[in-house]
């Protein structure tokens, strides 16, 4: 038995429950809340990245999850892995890293959309695992290509729509979101090195 230190309410809270629906092709600001790095048996290195989408208002919060492959035993997938960690890299506006916290909590613009349903198929020839919400392209602070945040097609289109919040719960989450940015960037703060980068 674990005592929860106060009485919980649920009656207090919305309880309705959102079908997970998928982000529109659109121009997001987002940032980084969590990275791990997983190295594997055979050597490889991959880099996983938690996203969090910081606007349109409509979809903050809204996680999106990426992988770089920094070390990997094909040629190709580790160019390309290292290739998309640049960009990232570039987008936020760090040239050198050492760790991956660095990039935690930098805001930066990208543009996002539905990569492909896998080859492999279900029984009934559906894709075993559909596509799922990944980087179409980063926007460069160091150059004048910066498109406004916007969605660019309609979320039937991709097959999701922002959920439907009432504004309480939509309060509480932002509040929620702000108490937890502000706190891990204190944590931040206290690893940054005495020069400050």
């Amino acid at each position: 038995m674990a005592k929860l230190g106060r009485t919980f309410d649920a009656q207090d809270h919305d309880t309705e429950q959102q079908e997970y629906q998928k982000l529109p092709l659109g121009i997001y600001d987002l940032e980084m809340v969590a990275s791990e790095v997983d190295e594997k048996d055979t050597g490889d290195i991959v880099l996983k990245g938690t996203l969090e989408v910081l606007a349109p208002e409509d979809f903050a919060g809204r996680k999106v999850f990426l992988n770089f492959n920094l070390q990997h035993s094909s040629a190709k997938a580790q160019e390309i892995g290292q290739q998309e960690f640049a960009r990232l890299c570039r987008a936020i506006g760090e040239t050198t890293v050492d760790d991956s916290e660095e990039l935690h909590f930098k805001r930066f613009r990208a543009k996002i959309g539905i990569g492909k349903d896998s080859k492999e198929k279900n029984q009934d020839g559906t894709p075993k695992w559909p596509g799922r919400e990944e980087i179409k392209k980063y926007f460069f602070p160091d150059t004048d290509e910066m498109p406004e945040v916007e969605i660019l097609a309609p979320a039937a289109q991709q097959g999701g729509k922002p959920a439907e919040r009432s504004s309480r719960q939509a309060e509480t989450r932002q509040t929620s979101r702000e108490d937890d940015r502000q706190e891990q960037r204190q944590q931040q703060t206290q690893k940054k090195r005495p020069w400050g980068k």
